[in-house]
């Protein structure tokens, strides 16, 4: 009686060391990944917020479009060299009210084509994959690019919220182009107005 009464305690024991470690294990994983250095960010006009793991810089570009002129803003990070990625980017461009029919789902997967396109002839790259990726009701597009010899790789998605696009574009290298961050950024657009 008195072996089967230590028995047990003993496995009560190991099981509260196994709840001990997992909790340790926990705990040191979320400090090695870096869980905590995202901060979010206001876009300036309030209109929506983003997370990311660096200070923001900002700019603004106009350029001419059969449209008219539109201003490109962008917002971007570049964290500190033993981060996963090299550049986290924002950009994004307010057409004129009505430019995109609600109906006008050709006109909207074109922008989208031809913004893709763009951006891996920019690159000199090539295409890996995209596929749709709405933001609630919103049409996007998800994609992945190589670039630089297959040595570099952007992540990124697209939308149409409105009459505003959106792109979010996550860069790396080779070696650690597969990781949680770049989702985390990608995943991360709030809305706000």
């Amino acid at each position: 009686m008195i072996k089967a009464f230590c028995l047990l305690i003993i496995y009560k024991i190991m099981q509260l060391f196994r709840y001990i470690s997992a909790v340790v294990l926990i705990g040191f994983s979320l400090c090695v990944t870096g869980q905590d250095y995202w901060k979010t960010y206001k876009s300036d006009d309030g209109t929506f917020s983003i997370l990311l793991p660096c200070k923001a810089e900002t700019g603004n570009k106009h350029i001419l479009t059969d449209i008219g002129s539109l201003e490109t803003k962008t917002i971007m990070c570049q964290p500190p060299s033993d981060h996963p990625n090299k550049l986290y980017l924002v950009n994004y461009v307010d057409y004129p009210p009505g430019s995109f029919h609600p109906d006008s789902v050709m006109t909207i997967g074109e922008l989208f084509d031809i913004s893709i396109a763009q951006h891996i002839h920019d690159l000199g790259g090539e295409l890996l994959y995209q596929s749709e990726h709405s933001f609630g009701k919103h049409p996007g597009r998800l994609y992945r690019a190589s670039y630089n010899k297959g040595n570099t790789f952007v992540k990124s998605v697209i939308y149409l919220i409105g009459d505003r696009f959106y792109s979010l574009q996550v860069y790396a290298m080779l070696d650690k182009s597969l990781n949680n961050d770049m989702d985390i950024f990608l995943n991360s657009l709030r809305i706000l107005k």
